[in-house]
């Protein structure tokens, strides 16, 4: 079910430090599936090298940063059945579903916000997620589907 958002970006009120104009990370960094490359890899062993880089550019910067719930061993689980979309993102976006295992995504975002949080004055989640046709889909779902992720997401930045 297609539909439109009024706003391109979410940002998650009461989630965000009193900054002004922070800046907007471009980078997808912050892919669930890069950082946490399998369900029962222990933390310890996730790859944050590649968020730890782009990020470190941004050391004492307030940032914008957005948040892509996508790990295809995870959209496997309960979208299996689903059409992959091949997206002009690559790799990252090939199932751009709702996650599956919402416990499991909590406690990432939950890392990244313990890792990342000091930093970051804004969260965003999925940027642009009313693009929802390939090649840049960036979210393939109902509006209360994007609502409960946005709910979600905000529930574990603010555990």
């Amino acid at each position: 079910m297609k539909y439109l958002w009024p706003c391109l970006i979410v940002l998650l009120a009461g989630c965000t430090t009193a900054t002004a104009d922070p800046v907007v990370v471009e980078d997808r960094v912050l892919v669930w599936g890069e950082i946490q490359t399998f369900p029962t890899q222990p933390v310890e062993k996730w790859n944050w090298s590649a968020a730890d880089a782009v990020l470190a550019d941004y050391d004492d910067t307030a940032i914008s940063v957005a948040i892509w719930p996508y790990a295809l061993w995870d959209q496997a689980t309960c979208h299996a059945g689903f059409p992959t979309v091949v997206t002009g993102y690559g790799l990252h976006f090939q199932a751009p579903y709702p996650p599956c295992d919402t416990a499991a995504y909590q406690t990432w975002v939950q890392a990244v916000v313990e890792r990342y949080g000091d930093r970051v004055s804004n969260w965003r989640i999925i940027d642009q997620s009313d693009q929802q046709e390939p090649p840049l889909a960036n979210f393939i779902g109902s509006t209360a589907e994007y609502e409960a992720l946005v709910d979600l997401t905000e529930t574990a930045i603010m555990q």
